[in-house]
């Protein structure tokens, strides 16, 4: 009996110790991501009891944290979790956990814990976790690390990584109108597409939220680059930056030492030397020491530059608050001009852009947001001269004339009105008519297609490349021999195009284009999505008119002569006689 007595307490004591070697645990579920990366170190040993909490110095850190938390070399483990119980602001605590888990890397210390995904079953104990997930050139972030008590229950950790918000729009303006209402063109209404004249600076804006926790990185890069077609042409006198609505200074890289911002201008051409794109990069002037060092141990320099961007962080006094860094908003805008290359209608004259970031707290990765894109649209009017039987028609000449309004239609009376300047009742506005001649081709038309230009029929159709939405005025300035000339005709042109949209879209988002006669005269124009507006200009010729010199007339003149010939013939006939008596 005491034999078997003495089994029964051997097992009981293996049990016990078995039950002690398996420390308790409990399941921790990460939200706010998914599909991340994880890597946790076990701080601080803990006995939980519902609220009752003890915990004990895990010795592999025991030196960091002295480190981290600035004490004595001798201090004690007791000391140590003493002082991070001192630790009660939040902002406080996000500063420590960042320090230490720098600190830990650096000191190349093993994670206790890794896995995938949004749970995990930990000991209890202190925690450190941080989200290691492989984030280069990707639009996500990684998280800042997080610190938490794994306890008796199962307990839920939020990370929150944070990446910018950035967003590109094109103020989009008719300048036939002057209306500073909301939904007029002319108003600052920033969207994705727009219709402008060839000619015409076409502005840009650029807005970027930075993350909330920008303060925490070593150092944070950013990078904007942006890509136009051959048919926009980069401004730089235009180029303007502010950072928390603060102007910042902005210059050519290379040229002054002291800008804030600087900005790289790469243009290719085709073999005729013509541009085919041009590509802007801007960033901070600054550069920064990577996380990362080389083989020997030494920091590693990094140069501002359009590969590597700049520092953001460095734009700020060492001694700034951090609130006054994270969600930082910097604003780039800027003017491309449309020029003669631009391509009419479908699919427009698109311009690119994305953001370069730093992406990891912790390490040297940076993320790139998806593309973002603006189309700018142009048009052309097409004139075909026939006379009434619709056949081409030669001999005649057009000039197309724009109206382009200017400030102040509330102001401005008839004796106050700036000189030449007209109040236009469908624009509701003043303003000038300017001559669109310089846009204007004349399309000859051979009798023989090996007939030299010079010797080929006049031209019968007119072209006007390059036009926005707007009212417009067409004027015969020469009649053709014979015809009789046309009243000027007076139209509108408008656009549809999608104003909202996250792609390219290859086939073009233009959707219609039409044109209204205004005021006066009748013109039927036909458009389309091809971005061309085409119309015929009928001019007619009137029969003869009735003159002085009709055949009533001439027939007088013949009777009046037979009647004077036949009196003389009498009078002769009659002396002749009275000779005779």
């Amino acid at each position: 009996m005491k034999k078997l007595l003495s089994i029964l307490l051997a097992l009981v004591l293996v049990l016990s110790l078995a039950t002690t070697a398996f420390a308790a645990t409990a399941q921790v579920t990460i939200t706010g991501v998914s599909g991340r990366d994880y890597e946790a170190y076990k701080l601080l040993n803990a006995s939980v009891s519902g609220t009752n909490y003890a915990y004990e110095v895990n010795t592999k850190y025991t030196e960091v944290l002295i480190q981290v938390l600035g004490m004595d070399a001798t201090a004690t483990g007791e000391d140590i979790i003493t002082e991070i119980g001192k630790i009660t602001n939040t902002e406080a605590m996000r500063h420590f956990a960042d320090k230490l888990y720098k600190a830990i890397l650096a000191a190349g210390l093993a994670a206790d814990a890794t896995w995938s995904g949004e749970t995990v079953d930990l000991e209890q104990a202190y925690w450190l976790i941080a989200d290691v997930t492989d984030l280069s050139g990707t639009s996500s972030s990684n998280s800042l690390v997080m610190v938490d008590t794994v306890g008796d229950t199962d307990i839920t950790v939020a990370a929150k990584p944070d990446t910018p918000d950035t967003v590109k729009k094109i103020d989009d303006e008719n300048d036939s109108l002057i209306d500073p209402s909301p939904i007029s063109e002319d108003a600052t209404n920033l969207q994705d597409s727009a219709d402008y004249d060839i000619g015409d600076r076409v502005p840009y804006v650029i807005t970027t939220n930075l993350p909330n926790n920008i303060s925490e990185y070593s150092y944070y890069s950013i990078l904007l680059r942006d890509e136009v077609d051959k048919g926009l042409t980069y401004l730089p006198d235009s180029f303007a930056i502010t950072v928390n609505g603060k102007p910042m200074t902005i210059a050519e890289a290379g040229t002054d030492a002291t800008a804030d911002f600087v900005y790289v201008i790469e243009t290719t051409t085709d073999a005729d030397g013509k541009q085919t794109a041009q590509n802007l990069y801007v960033y901070p002037n600054r550069g920064y020491t990577l996380v990362e060092k080389d083989a020997l141990g030494n920091p590693v320099e990094v140069a501002a530059s359009k590969t590597a961007g700049g520092d953001f962080l460095a734009l700020f006094p060492a001694d700034t608050d951090h609130s006054a860094i994270n969600f930082s908003e910097v604003v780039f805008s800027y003017e491309c001009e449309l020029n003669a290359a631009a391509v009419i209608g479908n699919p427009g004259n698109p311009n690119f852009y994305e953001l370069v970031f730093s992406n990891d707290p912790y390490s040297d990765s940076f993320g790139q947001t998806p593309r973002d894109v603006c189309i700018v649209f142009t048009y052309q009017v097409i004139f075909n001269k026939v006379d009434s039987h619709q056949d081409p028609l030669e001999g005649a000449d057009f000039d197309l004339f724009k109206f382009v309004a200017i400030a102040g239609a509330d102001a401005y009376t008839e004796e106050t009105a700036p000189a030449g300047a007209i109040f236009h009742n469908g624009a509701n506005a003043w303003g000038y008519w300017q001559n669109l001649n310089g846009q204007k081709t004349t399309n000859k038309v051979a009798d023989d297609p090996a007939t030299p230009e010079d010797e080929s029929k006049e031209a019968t159709t007119f072209t006007f490349t390059g036009l926005d939405d707007g009212f417009y005025k067409l004027e015969e300035t020469i009649v053709p021999l014979g015809y009789n000339g046309i009243d000027p005709i007076e139209f509108y042109v408008s656009a549809e195009h999608d104003t909202d949209f996250s792609a390219y879209v290859e086939s073009g988002i233009l959707t219609a284009l039409n044109a209204t006669t205004k005021i006066s005269g009748e013109l039927a124009l036909d458009g389309g999505v091809n971005g061309i507006l085409e119309a015929t200009v009928e001019n007619r010729s009137g029969t003869e008119l009735p003159t002085t010199g009709g055949m009533g007339t001439t027939m007088f003149y013949v009777l009046g002569t037979m009647m004077v010939v036949g009196t003389a013939v009498l009078m002769v006939t009659r002396k002749r006689m009275t000779a005779f008596e």
